[in-house]
């Protein structure tokens, strides 16, 4: 029995049903938007959790590596089917599916022996899975077409980096067996006809007829409906560079536009007389939980601000306000002087005067192992917000690989910014 396996999530085209969804109006779907289709409900339970009930079978570790907009969905799923968070990676930016697993690999310690390779895509129906079993046994590397891959993992390295953010499911498990094929002799096997929940045409209507109840004992048919036009606002992140946040504080700050990450409101025609209803988004705004495990992850890393800050003198607290604007006042400067080296260690003054003003059990451990790595790789870091994420200045393009490479292997996430236009 192979005991390990990667269950890929990174691919970046969405599929047709996924766009289907995005792109009907109404409050019909709009749980399921922006959801990935691995995650959508077949009769009532995630099309990725009825795989994984017979991946379980088969094997003892089990690793789920998707990109930093669909973490929080993997890593909130992960808790309802008691998968352990520390088995749910976030790659930041997916770079290939060599270059996904490569990261697994450094992350997890994994070096020698076999992996299985699994599409998130990839539903395993009840029809076949006999054939799976028989099938995942160690002996000669091999493949199905497509979704499923056991190999060396000697055959998979970090050389081999692309842009996947077109790449369907399908096309990016292609990838992944064309470089095998260049280390190793698969043997190919047909995919089970019964495994077509990962083609990349299943359609809302395919999905609403068939999948969505493909587990029931009975069927009802279902419709999706077609409403007005809708708007949708998106509001862009913001990194702060330099400063203070001046909600509260009456600072001054400068801040750096991203399109890395956003917010998004819809708004949704109503029939004349009906009432304003405001529908959060579950996997941001949840209201239900799978178990207590999941309500319980979800107040310990989401939880609400009880407002029980440090409370800190005023003059200290106004006397390093002053500092904190001083600092924007010279990072506005150095910036339009071309000073890249000033900038970089006022971003250092701002992350000490606020590790100054705070303390170290308000900036928190964690915090503080991120900044000391990029220190270590000669860097600069301040925090990018009110904590838990910074934003990194490195001396020169070579120690962004293996800061990169320190810092995912200390449980961190990173990601190269994509700053909006220009902001000057």
């Amino acid at each position: 029995m192979n005991k390990r396996l990667i269950i890929l999530a990174t691919h970046g085209r969405p599929s047709q049903l996924e766009t289907d969804i995005e792109t009907i109006s109404g409050t019909d779907v709009l749980q399921w938007k922006g959801m990935p289709k691995a995650l959508l409900p077949l009769s009532s339970r995630p099309a990725l959790s009825w795989t994984l009930d017979q991946c379980r079978h088969l094997f003892q570790d089990i690793v789920v590596v998707t990109h930093a907009h669909n973490y929080k969905y993997y890593e909130r799923w992960a808790t309802s089917i008691d998968l352990a968070k520390a088995n749910v990676l976030n790659c930041g930016v997916s770079l290939g599916p060599v270059a996904d697993i490569a990261f697994v690999r450094r992350v997890k310690g994994w070096q020698t022996g076999d992996v299985a390779i699994l599409s998130s895509d990839y539903f395993i129906t009840g029809a076949t899975e006999h054939f799976w079993s028989t099938i995942a046994q160690p002996g000669s590397p091999f493949y199905f077409t497509h979704g499923f891959v056991c190999a060396p993992l000697a055959s998979v390295n970090d050389e081999m980096e692309v842009d996947s953010t077109e790449l369907s499911a399908i096309g990016y498990f292609s990838l992944l067996i064309n470089h095998l094929a260049t280390k190793v002799n698969p043997v190919r096997y047909r995919r089970p006809l019964e495994d077509a929940y990962i083609d990349f045409g299943v359609t809302l209507e395919h999905y609403l007829q068939h999948w969505s109840k493909v587990n029931d004992k009975t069927t009802t048919t279902t419709t999706a409906t077609t409403k007005p036009s809708e708007i949708k606002i998106k509001a862009y992140a913001r990194v702060g560079l330099m400063g203070n946040p001046s909600d509260g504080f009456y600072g001054k700050t400068m801040s750096l536009l991203i399109s890395n990450f956003w917010a998004e409101v819809t708004l949704f025609p109503q029939p004349s007389g009906t009432t304003i209803e405001i529908i959060h988004k579950p996997i941001m705004d949840p209201n239900q939980f799978a178990n207590m495990n999941a309500l319980t992850l979800g107040c310990e890393q989401d939880g609400y601000d009880n407002g029980d800050r440090l409370l800190l003198a005023c003059c200290k607290i106004i006397q390093a306000m002053k500092q904190f604007g001083t600092l924007t006042d010279k990072a506005r400067v150095a910036l339009e002087n071309g000073d890249h080296h000033t900038l970089a260690s006022l971003m250092t003054d701002n992350f000490e005067l606020r590790r100054k003003t705070y303390g170290d059990a308000v900036v928190g451990a964690r915090n503080l192992q991120m900044v000391e790595i990029v220190r270590r790789h000669g860097g600069h870091a301040k925090f990018s917000g009110s904590g838990g994420a910074i934003v990194v200045f490195v001396r020169d393009t070579a120690s962004i690989k293996p800061l990169q490479w320190e810092l995912e292997k200390g449980g961190f996430v990173f990601i190269k910014l994509t700053p909006i236009g220009s902001q000057i």
